[in-house]
């Protein structure tokens, strides 16, 4: 009795060492912080734009850089809605008059709801990299994660036709 009981304890660490469907383990999803600054590249449908995005605990800011026409808008995300400054203009919406489906807005739903690991499944890619799926709305949304550092890669919500790629990504103290 006393064998079979050391090897069943021997079978439940083993089997704690590999990853079990459905059960939570330590991934990159753990490792994201909600401090975070990187370069973006915005791929939605026939528009490509660049910006910097700087995101803390109390909301985030998007920089544009490219396109030209864009070069300079700065938009600000926050619990209190969204702020939209360019040349010297600036538009405020509140949260709920800030546009569902603006890319500022679909941006911090998606980090939001990876943070908070609503609804998100995942799985490793085998490549140091982490797939996570989840859901904002009535939108599926798919993050590519470093498995190491979490930092995010790639952020896609194919109903939106809208890819989010981050390069230079860094978490902030």
């Amino acid at each position: 009795m006393r064998r079979f009981l050391m090897a069943m304890v021997f079978a439940i660490v083993l089997t704690g060492c590999s990853r079990i469907p459905g059960l939570p383990f330590e991934d990159g999803l753990d490792k994201m912080n909600e401090s975070f600054e990187s370069d973006i590249q915005i791929q939605s449908g026939e528009l490509y734009a660049a910006a910097r995005l700087i995101r803390v605990p109390e909301g985030f800011t998007m920089t544009f850089t490219h396109p030209d026409t864009l070069r300079g808008m700065e938009m600000v995300m926050a619990e209190g809605g969204l702020d939209i400054r360019y040349r010297g203009l600036d538009f405020t919406f509140s949260s709920a008059m800030a546009p569902r489906g603006s890319i500022p807005r679909l941006t911090s739903n998606v980090i939001s709801s990876l943070l908070q690991r609503e609804g998100i499944t995942s799985r490793d890619l085998g490549d140091n990299t982490l797939l996570a799926d989840g859901r904002i709305g009535a939108d599926a949304f798919t993050a590519k994660l470093d498995n190491q550092t979490g930092a995010i890669i790639k952020l896609s919500i194919p109903s939106r036709n809208l890819e989010i790629s981050f390069d230079n990504f860094m978490f902030i103290e």
